[in-house]
């Protein structure tokens, strides 16, 4: 026959195991906490900002290569060495962020009539904030090069395209200052109008 120790020891134990299969069956079914969410708009921000900046540096890149699709590397070096610039989220919004981030690769190109000049990176973008991470890798830009871009600029001949005047030009968002003597040539098109 039990002893009544005996009968309160088993029911103890029994509501002991109870509670712990209890709480181990409610903890594996669903979180204790939510997972944090990156805000979308600041997603958006953050991915316009950069491919803003690489636009820019894109439009540089042209104006210092004069479009030439022949300095392709130089395009991408120059992006290459100025590519840190967009990263540096100066606006408030960004003020919370901390960023770490490793460049892969940088890739200019121009479509077969030169018309259009695209750059596309490989940059990994770890962004934290108070509100999660975010993985961002790929960002590209474009830039259209109308029909009728060129510079207003006197020159010799067409063939050679060499500048007789100095001057400030504009075409398209490209500006760049004309020297007597400079050719006026980008991959065998002649820019002067």
């Amino acid at each position: 026959m039990f002893k009544k120790g005996q009968v309160t020891a088993f029911i103890i134990v029994g509501v002991v195991l109870f509670v712990i299969v209890s709480f181990i069956i409610i903890s594996r079914s669903k979180p204790l906490t939510q997972p944090k969410v990156f805000d979308e708009q600041l997603k958006l921000k953050i991915i316009n900002y950069v491919e803003g900046c690489l636009k820019q540096n894109l439009e540089e890149s042209i104006a210092l290569t004069k479009g030439d699709s022949e300095r392709v590397s130089d395009m991408e070096d120059y992006i290459f060495v100025h590519l840190s610039e967009c990263t540096q989220f100066n606006e408030p919004s960004f003020k919370d962020l901390k960023i770490s981030k490793r460049l892969k690769d940088v890739n200019v190109l121009f479509n077969q009539d030169n018309s259009r000049i695209a750059v596309n990176i490989d940059y990994p973008l770890t962004i934290t904030s108070k509100l999660g991470n975010l993985e961002l890798k790929k960002f590209s830009t474009e830039i259209v090069l109308k029909r009728n871009f060129c510079f207003d600029v006197r020159v010799n001949n067409k063939d050679e395209c060499i500048s007789h005047e100095d001057k400030f030009v504009s075409s398209v968002g490209l500006s760049r200052e004309v020297r007597i003597g400079d050719s006026l040539l980008a991959g065998g098109v002649c820019l002067a109008c």
